[in-house]
């Protein structure tokens, strides 16, 4: 029986000793949820004295001696903002059991409310002792009905799920947690493994598992993905399966107990949802579904010409159909490959698709599609993604440049080989084609890995936060060298020059302007330094240049060139087939030629290089294989405010990372864009200009790869920059078997 000192509940004294005595009764009567008795009970200070009881309270494992409460926690006064739970469980227990017709919320030593909980005390203690608990879980996961019904009894609070096994009037008793069982399953599954675990596993609870499209593409998202009712779900199945299959006696008991974890492992995988193992469960090879999963309807593959708000809706409903993860969050970008395999003994083609989707604030639907390949190097050699949805993280490439890191996927070996599950970073990253690199370091290894000396180690690599780096900072990290890397790759002249040189002689050039005409003679002036041209002879030279070059298509060369400077209509080329050189050259006016020599001192920085001369130098201008001077002093401005910006992290010998950027290391962007547009080939199947194909080396393997140092880091740092502004960590990356799409479809 309770006695109290002095009154509890709403005006009243509360003293600790007696407002814990009530506080359990309330408990006992199922009037305060466990949950709320933890919280307005076990105070911090207390927690390390009353930890033994805390399993015991969960469990109702009562009685829980009200005299061990007392002797611990004296007579403090506690303050009714600290129990609100407790105040309305004394209102609830005056209105509904003690019949109370103005329940005033309070209980006072030897009053009628304290004699009236007593009562209810001592008759729901009768009750447990006739009645022993039930199963809250019915379900059995095969045919027949179940045969476990009232021989155990699951209960959820909070985090943990409580299951007790009556046995021979004692009950076994075992605390599962949630939290356990979530990050079990996201260690051990790709996504759309767990979309079908998820699916499986509330359905045979009856239950209707709802993709989650509000995901943030934070670690929260494991919650609304893995929901708790599925994990409840889950230890369900578990009992059952364990209880059916040993059943309950003296020796089992703890084998049953011990089988019950919430984290579905092979034999859950094998024997309850009947797979023939979690790598098979998780494979998504041999899913060619075109079915939207909400409406049944058939989806139709769009060509590249619809626009985005129809590819958003395609690629959305392709995601969901192949049980992957999709974001309708503002901001929040999703991505999808789309592989359209090519035939295993062949190398490389760039005939991929990485589409980038968001919705805007404004609720416009955006798509971006970039040009890749989702299966690199040679099919019958190297090892390949196989189609799933996994994680992709902001990380490094092979310890030297930013790049994408997938997490959790399945790996297919050579030759169509297995697929094999590996956990955590997978090593197959998103980076770029054609290095053409030149790194900083003095050996092969120290060029090779040249950040690890400035602070980026394995797990900084991998994109996995540790104490020095949180998963933020990783991504702003990134973000940074990201934009450094994409802006260099833009200025790689030669070898001779680092690109950060080269920008820098741009942008900091002394200005270059006509200085005076005088018919076929052009003077420019550097400050005190001039250079006459004599515009006769430059196009003089321009014509005899290009014109023999026949074979290489030399004549489209001038009406390239004149199509750049005038508004000469390549059309035209034809009236010219029939004329010579010099009535070519007698068509081109001065003024073509003045155009030419603006264009120079545009993109050049020295007074020397200025010649008038239209020759393949001017061509790489016309053709955006070069800069020009008032696009590298923007550029010049933002690299060194971003390679400040690297003194905010947590790296090491920052002065020489800052050095070596500006000085050591080497992207040759020359070399690059020629190769790109050397590379490109019309591709009749998809009516698009491709990449041809072209071999990626070892350490590209598997990889998620865009052809080019510059195209890469304009995709990467847009999805980066995207992220950093709604607060996105990791992205999920569906990818898809698109061979046998329509051939004019938007792959």
């Amino acid at each position: 029986m309770i006695s109290l000192n002095k009154s509890v509940g709403t005006n009243a004294a509360n003293q600790l000793a007696d407002l814990r005595k009530i506080q359990l009764a309330l408990l006992e009567l199922d009037l305060l949820t466990p949950a709320d008795f933890l919280q307005e009970c076990l105070e911090d200070h207390l927690l390390q004295k009353l930890n033994a009881l805390r399993q015991r309270i969960l469990l109702k494992d009562f009685p829980v001696h009200e005299a061990f409460l007392t002797v611990l926690l004296g007579n403090t006064a506690i303050e009714e903002a600290m129990i609100p739970a407790t105040l309305q469980a004394v209102f609830d227990f005056q209105t509904t059991i003690q019949k109370k017709r103005n329940p005033d919320g309070r209980i006072d030593p030897r009053g009628k409310s304290l004699l009236a909980l007593n009562q209810a005390r001592k008759k729901r203690m009768q009750e447990r002792k006739v009645n022993p608990p039930v199963s809250t879980t019915t379900h059995k996961p095969t045919e027949g009905g179940s045969t476990t019904e009232g021989l155990y009894e699951l209960l959820r609070d909070g985090d943990r799920i409580s299951l007790s096994i009556p046995f021979k009037n004692r009950p076994r008793k075992k605390i599962i947690s949630i939290t356990d069982g979530r990050n079990f399953i996201c260690k051990n599954y790709n996504w759309n493994g767990i979309v079908k675990l998820m699916r499986f596993v509330m359905n045979a609870g009856k239950k209707v598992y709802v993709l989650p499209t509000n995901l943030s593409g934070t670690v929260s998202d494991n919650q609304l993905i893995i929901p708790d009712e599925a994990i409840f779900q889950i230890v369900k199945l578990q009992v059952e399966y364990q209880i059916e299959r040993l059943g309950i006696k003296q020796n089992t008991i703890h084998r049953i107990l011990n089988g019950v974890d919430a984290k579905p492992g092979n034999i859950f995988i094998g024997k309850i949802v009947a797979a023939r193992d979690r790598v098979n469960f998780m494979n998504e090879a041999n899913n060619n579904s075109l079915v939207n999963i909400e409406t049944g309807e058939n989806i139709v593959v769009p060509d590249r010409s619809e626009d985005e708000s129809t590819h958003y809706h395609f690629f959305r409903d392709l995601v969901h159909a192949r049980n992957g993860l999709w974001s309708d969050v503002a901001g929040v970008t999703n991505i999808v490959g789309l592989r359209r395999t090519i035939d295993k003994k062949k190398n490389t083609h760039y005939n991929d698709t990485l589409a980038v989707c968001w919705k805007e604030a404004t609720g416009t639907l955006r798509v971006e599609l970039n040009i890749a390949t989702t299966e690199p190097g040679n099919r019958v050699k190297d090892r390949q993604l196989g189609p799933q949805t996994m994680t992709v993280v902001s990380g490094f490439h092979n310890v030297r440049q930013p790049a994408g890191r997938t997490h959790n996927v399945l790996k297919q070996g050579r030759n169509n080989g297995a697929f094999v599950w590996n956990e955590g970073d997978s090593t197959m990253n998103f980076h770029q084609g054609s290095n053409n690199f030149s790194y900083p370091g003095k050996t092969k290894h120290s060029r090779k890995a040249w950040l690890s000396f400035h602070g980026i180690d394995g797990k900084t690599q991998h994109g996995i936060p540790t104490s020095k780096f949180d998963a933020r900072v990783l991504l702003e990290m990134n973000k940074v060298f990201s934009e450094i890397y994409l802006i260099l790759s833009k200025y790689g002249n030669n070898r001779s020059i680092a690109p950060y040189a080269f920008l820098q002689q741009l942008a900091e050039a002394q200005a270059i302007s006509i200085d005076q005409v005088d018919g076929a003679q052009l003077t420019i002036r550097q400050g005190s330094k001039t250079k006459k041209i004599d515009l006769n002879k430059a196009k003089q030279w321009m014509v005899n240049f290009w014109f023999p070059k026949r074979k290489t298509g030399g004549r489209e060369k001038i009406a390239t060139i004149l199509s750049s400077i005038s508004d000469f209509d390549k059309t035209m080329l034809k009236t010219w087939e029939k004329l010579s050189a010099q009535q070519i050259i007698e068509k081109i006016t001065f003024a073509h030629m003045r155009k030419v020599v603006e264009i120079q001192i545009e993109y050049t920085s020295k007074l020397s290089a200025i010649d008038g001369l239209a020759g393949s130098g001017f061509v790489r201008m016309i053709d955006g294989i070069c800069q020009s001077k008032t696009q590298a002093v923007a550029d010049k401005l933002r690299l060194d405010t971003l390679i400040d910006r690297l003194a905010n992290f947590p790296l090491r010998n920052i002065d020489k990372l800052k050095q070596r950027l500006r000085t050591g290391l080497f992207i040759h962007t020359y070399n690059n864009r020629a190769a790109v547009q050397r590379n490109t080939r019309f591709d009749e199947a998809t009516g698009l200009d491709l990449i041809k194909n072209e071999t990626v080396g070892v350490y590209s393997a598997g990889c998620q790869v865009i052809y080019d140092t510059e195209v890469f880091y304009t995709f990467w740092t847009k999805l980066l920059q995207q992220a950093s502004r709604v607060g996105q960590l990791r992205w999920y990356y569906t990818l898809v078997d698109a061979t046998k799409f329509p051939k004019a479809a938007i792959v």
